[in-house]
């Protein structure tokens, strides 16, 4: 893997970034447990996430950063279908979760705990699970063997 340093120039692009892009390109929707290629989501003038591209392959660890107003929190929301992308596609377990049906499939493959505010006070584990186990639709009949192994 090679480094770049950033020089300030704000068109610069590292080259591991644009050897994912091409990555990502060549890799079949079907075939990643998570694919973002080429996602950007603007408001207004505001350029929140501009043309991010990624796959992630079954069994690795991924880790998202960048500086505070980088875009991060908009690109999960847009992973988890909370605002969809001004442009690119987002396939979750080769669902595309831009559209109803594919994004219903997709939720039931992925879990995001967000950086706050995640834990209720006052609530055992216990309850935190039932009602998560709820949240994620999972059928009344199983929810407590599972929570419960």
């Amino acid at each position: 893997m090679s480094v770049k340093r950033f020089t300030g120039n704000a068109n610069e692009v590292d080259e591991d970034v644009v050897e994912e892009e091409k990555r990502v390109k060549n890799i079949h929707p079907d075939s990643a447990p998570a694919r973002l290629e080429q996602v950007s989501k603007v408001y207004g003038d505001v350029v929140a996430v501009k043309t991010i591209s990624f796959g992630l392959e079954y069994g690795e660890c991924f880790a998202l950063l960048g500086v505070s107003g980088a875009g991060k929190t908009t690109l999960f929301k847009c992973l988890t279908g909370e605002v969809f992308p001004s442009s690119g596609g987002i396939t979750i377990g080769g669902f595309d979760v831009s559209t109803v049906a594919g994004f219903q499939q997709a939720r039931k493959k992925i879990g995001y705990c967000p950086q706050f505010d995640c834990i209720f006070q006052g609530l055992t584990v216990l309850e935190h699970l039932r009602i998560y186990a709820s949240l994620k639709g999972i059928d009344p009949v199983i929810r407590e063997r599972i929570i419960m192994n």
